[in-house]
């Protein structure tokens, strides 16, 4: 087959043909720019492959493989030993983690006990009538914290008088203990008559853990806090003045519930609902206590909390064994028992019923400042408060079983 003669191709010769194969081919370019970018080895001119800057001889590869294979086991190795050391922390953690709660269950259950033991000793130090037994059931401990303070006292009253007497015997304590706590308690006095006459102005806020509100800043019911349960606010009635104090308000339709010992049962736990109803010129207070066993609901009428809450308390020491519970009458301040059982001197509560419409009209009423807890150690300090023997079905169960150990 032949082929047309093109222009020029007459002097093409051998010499041509032979500098035309000597020439490098596309892929000897390509090998060239890939060695420039990374370390692949070029292609020599006409001599095949050859020997660059990535070529290793087999000795050496071999070694670095060896080498590489050694440190891998090195680190497959200290892997294992670090995983057996995070499950034995892990496994040490959950072992402190358990002895730490039993420890606090401990203390939780020693503070019971110092407080039930205390109430003991109170009891028995205010039926005694003289201020002498009172001073020999006072231990060697209590007795020198007094007479440090009397002396403390005596040094910062007792200066002038040092001054004037001539033997310098007016700055001694007195030896007689009774008169020691007399000046006590009259410098004490004192000292509280003066750090009060500044004291007013400075007023402490009480605390007041969040609760939960809707976008219109109006709570929603029902409210939780802790063992006390609030389900509706009622309406303040600020044209009667029994309807609030000076320390409290009456809402009427307020109720809320919590949960106590049973009347009947008091080892069993009851809900008690607690309610305000209007009744005249004076509110109606009442107690429901439902019997967890049969249902039935047993009421305590009263005109005021803490008249409820002393039948209720009551009807419990005549199911104990023996009375553990002492009635406690009507106080002036939130410190009541009967409005704390209510849940109506609670901070939260308190502050929320302070926004409702004709808290402002309320006269007696005096205005209580709040500020909101910040940290969940605030909020346990309030929460505390409720663990009262008198509010608490646990701290009853404890001092029932207290009363039967001894």
């Amino acid at each position: 087959m032949s082929f047309p003669q093109v222009e020029g191709m007459e002097n093409f010769s051998e010499e041509n043909a032979v500098s035309l194969n000597e020439c490098p081919s596309f892929d000897d370019h390509v090998a060239d720019g890939v060695g420039r970018g990374a370390s692949r080895p070029k292609r020599s001119k006409g001599n095949g492959r050859g020997r660059g800057r990535g070529y290793l001889p087999p000795a050496v590869a071999a070694g670095l493989a060896r080498h590489e294979a050694v440190q891998q086991q090195a680190y497959r190795a200290k892997y294992k030993e670090m995983k057996v050391l995070a499950r034995s922390l892990v496994l040490e953690n959950a072992a402190l983690c358990d002895t730490v709660a039993k420890v606090q269950q401990r203390i939780v259950l020693a503070s019971e006990e110092r407080r039930f033991l205390l109430k003991k000793l109170l009891a028995a130090a205010h039926s005694s009538q003289s201020k002498d037994n009172l001073l020999l059931q006072l231990d060697a401990n209590t007795q020198e914290a007094l007479q440090v303070a009397c002396a403390s006292h005596a040094i910062g009253s007792g200066a002038a008088g040092t001054k004037q007497s001539s033997g310098g015997g007016g700055g001694r304590l007195s030896p007689h203990p009774a008169r020691r706590i007399r000046s006590m308690q009259c410098g004490g006095r004192a000292c509280g008559r003066a750090a009060g006459v500044g004291g007013n102005s400075a007023k402490s806020k009480r605390l007041c853990p969040p609760i939960t509100l809707d976008s219109a800043g109006r709570p929603i019911f029902p409210i939780v806090l802790g063992p006390l349960t609030i389900h509706s606010l009622g309406e303040i009635v600020s044209d009667r003045p029994a309807y609030h104090r000076n320390h409290v308000i009456y809402p009427v339709g307020f109720c809320s519930s919590r949960t106590y010992a049973s009347v009947k049962s008091p080892r069993l736990p009851a809900t008690y609902t607690c309610k305000i109803s209007e009744g005249g010129h004076v509110p109606r207070f009442e107690l429901v206590c439902e019997e967890p066993e049969s249902g039935e609901e047993q009421v305590f009428c009263g005109r005021s909390p803490t008249e409820c809450h002393n039948a209720v308390l009551d009807a419990l020491n005549s199911s104990l064994t023996q009375p553990l519970l002492q009635k406690s009458g009507e106080l002036s301040s939130i410190n009541d028992i009967g409005l704390r059982f209510f849940g109506l001197s609670h901070p939260s509560v308190q502050n929320v019923l302070q926004a409702c419409p004709g808290a402002r009209k309320c006269q007696n009423y005096q205005w209580v400042k709040f500020e909101v807890c910040r940290s969940e150690r605030e909020v346990e300090k309030v929460i505390e408060t409720e663990k009262d023997v008198a509010l608490c079905h646990e701290t009853l169960l404890r001092h029932i079983v207290l009363s039967q150990e001894e």
